[in-house]
């Protein structure tokens, strides 16, 4: 069984906008912009959203939006790889606890995060940083292990120079052709 929860938080300053109503009774905090129930958690409103509506985002949070949070937990463990995902504008994350798994998405939009939750869901994407690969360990003895080490980062400073100077280059031919048409 799976839980799933989204969120559309709401830019910082909701409650100054002239259809927020905030109304305190009997210990109850109801807010409301312009009639949608919202929600406060640390000072920070969001509205709360059906992951499988298809009528989208109402539009009355559409230039309201900060942030899309979608978050699944589900009572079974490694369904799918842990790590880091990303796809369009949404981030996400899965963590395979000892008896769970947790999917957590971010982004700018509602559909950018849904469409990322599914294809994790779907397993229709793999991770951009995995965390279910194989630990490495290094039967070298210290001073080997040290040399290995700077290999690597020598290699890493290189390769990141190079794609560096590709860019360089890159921008360099788009002002030149940018030129050329004016």
């Amino acid at each position: 069984m799976s839980s799933v929860s989204v969120h559309l938080w709401l830019k910082k300053g909701i409650e100054k906008d002239h259809r927020f109503k905030r109304c305190i009774a009997l210990g109850v905090d109801d807010c409301r912009l312009d009639g949608f129930r919202i929600f406060d958690k640390k000072d920070r409103f969001y509205y709360p959203m059906d992951l499988l509506e298809d009528d989208g985002v109402p539009e009355i949070f559409t230039d309201l939006i900060e942030k899309v949070s979608v978050r699944s937990v589900a009572a079974t463990h490694g369904f799918r790889r842990s790590g880091k995902y990303s796809y369009l504008s949404a981030e996400g994350f899965v963590d395979n606890e000892t008896n769970r798994t947790t999917i957590m998405v971010t982004g700018p939009n509602f559909s950018d995060a849904k469409e990322l939750f599914f294809m994790i869901r779907r397993g229709k994407i793999f991770p951009t940083e995995d965390w279910d690969g194989e630990q490495v360990s290094s039967n070298l003895p210290p001073q080997k292990d040290k040399v290995f080490v700077r290999t690597i980062k020598s290699l890493k400073d290189a390769f990141g120079s190079a794609v560096e100077n590709a860019k360089n280059k890159l921008e360099i031919l788009r002002r030149r052709v940018r030129d050329l048409r004016t």
